[in-house]
């Protein structure tokens, strides 16, 4: 990951940002990055470039090999990679080809090599060549085993040896003490190599000898600690903990042929310096404790600080006076804290700290396992390593002095061709062979995927001022410049500018901005191109600054804005050139604008006044149709144009508003901009704008001139795309929280107005094709009552299009769009689609019914989703007592009669009838509604009376209603009162318990009944006539093939209620005397039974009776066929002798 953090370090106070100065680097500068030469610019700002500087891959090598080691020299400009796994290494200059490619494979040594060290990594260095030979030499040494081997050129290892020898490569073995490894391989070229080992002794290694031959030359540097063989195994890895974070060796300006100078940090503080001859001759020039002037620099600054660790320090090879050291301690927060310290030396070697800079971007629980730091050119900049995370310190000029700006490079380390391998330091003073060269300073990475990636420290911001401007210009124009690789090896952090506060990071971001469109025309482009240009890079930084910067969503809207009005500019102008007749009537409100009549100047400098255009605009038109009231061609062409004006201004305004701002923020949490004020007064001329179009495209839509119908299809098109921004940006503006033009009374007045003018423009719409883009846009200005009246108009054929359309809305807007749709179907009587489209949407639908008292239809939505019981509540609500618990039955059981009386009419449901029938079929409702309340009513006064209550229940007949709590409270004293009354009152009954019995599938019901008839005060024949109705009945009702199946089957839930049956001996009695009679269908069997009826039923007509008589017949024919299809002579008896078996 690549994070930019900014710090500002001027003797530890606050950084204030200066004024705007200086240009944004292109961003088009990098496009060599699609060739394939190197270097290859990846990002840069004004304090560093990063480029990469060599092939991902060379040759054949390819990251499959998994390489795990990794060596850099970046003074011979030669890499290394090294793979264990196939014991192999890839050498590699920076600019090398891939035929040049150097593949060494060590597995040719088996013979000298143990297996230890085959399977382990070696320690390389590269050797700095003759004056006279640009191929270096290469030194490989096996830790644990001490084999050196020495090319004294790369070309020479891919030759093949049998020999131990042979000119140009050297064996040595260096001799170890046992369990003593080599640790560190430093390169000191020319003055050789240094060796530490484990047990602490440093060695120096030449090779060459004093006649300047290929020569390995080992001598004692420091002889180390005297450990005994049987410690050193524990000290090696204390050791091994330790020497990963501190390098006790860095190596120094190169004094001349074969000399160097070499500095060694012992004891952890102690720092000597050595001066080293390429003979194996060496000399201490100076030794001193660094640690207490160390200490008092970082107690300046944090006082509760009492002790530290130098984890690791550097020196320049262009400056032997300056040294860096990376310092760390702990602060109260048990966080360990890191600085980079730079000390110096006067003309009589005393160190002393000149800079102190404290790394406040990376903070962490426990030390890196890496910690490095270099300082490849003093008083310029300063590298740190964390693991993956660079501190960078570059030194800048600003008003007050120079100071330190702090930036934070995190590498990508998710995936493995991120990884780094190994770093290196290139100083700003460069000897190569004999010459002497000025380079840029830089940190060098060896990446395991992307090859060699340069971190280039720039010298520009020493020439020139440095301020906050300047700064987030030069990070917003690398961010913007960040090639594919870059994004891939690095990440960047977002907050970098954290330590500013928001008004100053929007404020810089502005004044950039402004810089951008305002540059002046360059040469050979003219000034439409300029303009487009300057739109382009604004939008760049605008995009780039809402991605990395932290802005409120009003500065977002803002710098949007910006963008919108130089678009908008940059299309007037556009128009200006390309419509002749639209330049005319343009130029000649232009010029009045202008004060030297130089139009261009208005767009260039960005000073043309969008709301005096307006202005004019509106004035011009309403003189030209003044004075030629009757010439329609030329109305229209000027509305046209007109038209086309505020099209550009307001589309454009509405664009940046509505669609792209969406993608960073909600547009009804933003406030608008004061680029160019929307006033009530600029809103109100493009509503008389609007009105004026609609008005001249109805008098001349039906015109029979081609010419004019040609221009009015454009002015049709010109309507609905101003009706479409004026009603969007009002609805922006309403929902701006803060906008101070809403608080207005003005704009809650013309918004009011707004509203009525908004209805009739999209109705004028639809009616001129535009029917479903005018839908669309009522939904996006949640003008719901508009819509509701727009879906109505279409196509009737088809009414699933505007019903999927409601229910879409149902969905997103819920009880919002919900009240608007179910007044509207009220309103319009459009009963049967408000209880019969909405069903699944219940408690929206019931809510609204309640909510606005329409009791009317919520019983009956209530009784036709089955809640009967909810229904029969509504229904009664205003004439039922509370305690009366018989006018609670009465009415469910009324409201269960009259539901099913209205579904039996024709078949149909009457809730669900078409259209043309609902309103008569409500009316008949609403009659049979108002018959029972009267009769429940009259029960108020009567309700000690039980038994007329009881009796206008069952003279409702209601048999369709199967609720056990009202068949048990039916069977009750009441009941058997009204078992004294009239004779038509007990069939009635008879039929109510018939219809009980079969949905229970009991005998018990038919026992009651009759008990109930037997206890009657009726005559003999009576009663046996109606006990031989119910049996009869009963046994219709029966299912026998369930029976049949179960008078085998003893398990059968069926074979309790046979048994029940075949035991009642007066069951079998009957069915015996049914036996005789059932076949008798003579006449006077009908005779008799005629009269028997109309002694029994004195009170009907004869024409009733005989009717009542053919309903029986036909019901004994119906038992008649039952009986034989069924054979239940023989069954029964066969049941029986089941039953008392059992």
């Amino acid at each position: 990951m690549f994070i930019v953090h900014r710090r500002f370090f001027q003797n530890e106070k606050a950084f204030t940002p200066a004024g705007k100065h200086e240009k944004v680097a292109d961003g088009n500068k990098h496009e060599t990055l699609a060739t394939s030469e190197y270097p290859k610019v990846c990002a840069s700002n004004d304090l560093y470039k990063i480029l990469q500087i060599s092939a991902p891959k060379v040759g054949n090598f390819t990251i499959h090999d998994a390489p795990v080691v990794g060596l850099i020299d970046s003074i011979l400009e030669y890499y290394l990679y090294i793979s264990v796994k196939v014991r192999k290494a890839w050498i590699a200059g920076y600019g090398s080809q891939p035929q040049n490619l150097i593949c060494f494979d060590w597995e040719r040594f088996t013979g000298i090599l143990d297996q230890q060290s085959l399977n382990s990594p070696p320690l390389a260095g590269f050797v700095k060549p003759d004056p006279t030979s640009a191929e270096p030499g290469f030194l490989l040494l096996w830790p644990a085993s001490g084999d050196l081997f020495y090319w004294e050129r790369t070309s020479l290892m891919n030759v093949e040896v049998s020999a131990p020898e042979f000119p140009g490569f050297l064996h040595y073995r260096i001799q170890l003490k046992r369990y003593e490894s080599c640790k560190n391989l430093v390169s000191a070229e020319p003055a050789g190599f240094f060796l530490t080992l484990s047990s602490g002794r440093l060695l120096h290694l030449n090779l060459k000898d004093s006649d300047g031959n290929s020569s390995i030359q080992v001598r004692i540097l420091f002889p180390g600690l005297h450990i005994p063989n049987c410690l050193l195994s524990l000290y090696n890895s204390i050791f091994a903990f330790t020497s990963g974070r501190v390098i006790p060796i860095r190596c120094g300006s190169i004094k001349g042929p074969g000399e160097r100078l070499v500095y060694s940090m012992h004891s952890g503080s102690t720092l000597r310096i050595w001066e080293i001859f390429g003979t194996g001759d060496h000399h201490l020039l100076r030794g001193f404790d660094i640690y207490d002037i160390i200490l008092d620099s970082i107690q300046e600054s944090f006082s509760y600080v009492n002790r530290f660790l130098i984890l690791d320090f550097s020196v320049s090879t262009s400056d032997p006076y300056t040294l860096a050291c990376l310092v760390s301690w702990r602060d109260n927060a048990s966080l360990f804290n890191y600085a980079a310290i730079i000390i110096s030396f006067n003309h009589q070697m005393i160190p002393h700290v000149s800079q102190f800079c404290h790394v406040r971007s990376y903070l962490s629980a426990i030390l890196p396992s890496v910690c490095r730091i270099f300082l490849p050119s003093p008083g310029t900049v300063v590298f740190c390593v964390f693991d993956v995370t660079f501190a960078m310190f570059h030194k800048v000029r600003g008003k007050e002095g120079t100071f330190y700006v702090e930036e934070n490079l995190v590498v990508n380390n998710l995936t493995s061709k991120s990884r780094v391998l190994d770093f290196g330091m290139e100083d700003a003073i460069y000897e190569k062979s004999t010459h002497t060269l000025l380079k840029t300073p830089a940190l060098i990475l060896l990446t395991e995927g992307h090859g060699i990636i340069r971190i280039e420290s720039s010298a520009s911001y020493l020439k020139t001022s440095f301020s906050a401007t300047t700064y987030l210009r030069s990070r917003l124009s690398q961010f913007a410049s960040q090639s594919p690789l870059f994004r891939e090896q690095f990440l960047l952090n977002f907050d970098f500018t954290y330590n500013l506060s928001e008004s100053e990071v929007y404020n810089t971001v502005f004044n950039l901005c402004d810089e951008l469109y305002t540059t002046p025309c360059k040469k050979n482009m003219s000034v439409l191109e300029t303009l487009h240009s300057q739109q382009r890079d604004l939008m760049e930084i605008v995009l780039v600054a809402f991605k990395y910067l932290h802005l409120s969503p009003s500065n977002r809207l803002q710098l949007w804005l910006k963008v919108a009005y130089c678009s908008a500019l940059a299309d007037l102008y556009e128009l200006l050139m390309c419509n002749e007749k639209m330049s005319n009537l343009l130029r000649r409100v232009l010029k009045i604008m202008s004060s030297n009549d130089n139009i261009d100047e208005l767009f260039l400098k960005k000073c043309l006044n969008i709301n005096l255009l307006l202005q004019h605009l509106s004035s011009e038109y309403s003189q030209i149709s003044g004075q030629d009231a009757s010439n329609a061609q030329k109305r229209i062409e000027v509305i046209v144009n007109v038209n086309n004006v505020y099209g550009t201004i307001f589309g454009n305004e509405l664009a940046y508003r509505q669609e792209k701002i969406s993608k960073f923020t909600d547009p009804s949490s933003v406030i608008r901009s004061d680029l160019w004020t929307v006033e009530v007064d600029h809103l109100d001329l493009l509503r008389k704008q609007i009105e004026d179009s609609i008005s001249l495209h109805r008098d001349v839509r039906d015109s029979k001139d081609a010419h004019i119908l040609k221009v009015s299809n454009k002015l049709r098109k010109q309507i609905l795309h101003l009706v479409e921004q004026n009603c969007l940006l009002i609805f922006d503006l309403h929902n701006g929280t803060d906008d101070t033009i809403v608080k207005s009374h003005n704009f809650q007045k013309f918004e009011e107005e707004f509203g009525n003018s908004r209805k009739e423009w999209l109705q004028y719409l639809a009616s001129v094709g535009y029917l479903e883009k005018a839908i669309d846009l009522a939904e996006k200005v949640k003008d719901f009552q508009t819509m509701v009246i727009l879906l109505d108009c279409l196509d009737p054929k088809d009414p699933t299009i505007k019903l999927q359309k409601q229910k879409a809305c149902l969905n997103k807007y819920k009880e919002e769009f919900a009240d608007v749709i179910f007044f509207y179907l009220v309103d319009t009587e459009q009963y049967a689609s408000l209880l019969h489209d909405f069903l699944e949407y219940q408690s929206l639908l019931i809510s609204f019914f309640e909510a606005n008292d329409l009791l009317n239809l919520l019983w009956i939505f209530e009784a036709q989703n089955g809640n009967y019981g909810r229904a029969s509540e509504i229904l009664f609500r205003d004439c039922e007592p509370e305690e009366n618990r018989i006018i609670g039955k009465i009415s469910q059981l009324a409201l269960a009669k009259l539901y099913s009386w209205t579904n039996r009419i024709e078949g149909e449901n009457i809730i669900l009838s078409n259209e043309t029938e609902v309103i008569e079929n409500h009316l008949a409702i609403l009659l049979i509604q108002e018959q029972y309340a009267e009769m429940l009513s009259s029960l108020v006064d009567i309700t000690e009376d039980e038994g007329e209550a009881v009796e206008a229940i069952v003279t409702s007949n209601c048999v369709n209603l199967s609720e056990n709590s009202i068949r048990a409270w039916l069977v009750s004293s009441a009941v058997e009162r009204l078992i004294q009354n009239e004779y038509t009152t007990l069939c009635e009954m008879v039929d109510f318990f018939s219809s009980f019995s079969l949905r229970e599938c009991s005998f018990k019901e038919v026992d009651l009944a009759l008990e109930l008839l037997e206890r009657a005060t009726i005559t003999k024949d009576v009663y046996f006539y109606l006990k031989d109705l119910v049996y009869r009945r009963f046994l219709l009702q029966v299912n026998w093939a369930e029976i049949i199946d179960a008078h085998e089957d003893l398990e059968s839930s069926f074979f309790p209620m046979v048994k029940e049956i075949m035991l009642e001996s007066d069951f079998l009695i009957w069915l015996q005397h049914m036996e005789h009679n059932i076949h008798d269908e003579s006449k006077h069997y009908l005779k008799s039974e005629k009269n028997f009826l109309q002694s029994v039923y004195s009170s009907l007509s004869e024409s009733q009776v005989e009717d009542y008589q053919m309903e029986l017949f036909r019901e004994k024919q119906i038992f008649s066929v039952l009986c034989k299809d069924r054979e239940l002579y023989i069954l029964i008896p066969k049941l029986l002798d089941v039953a008392t078996k059992q």
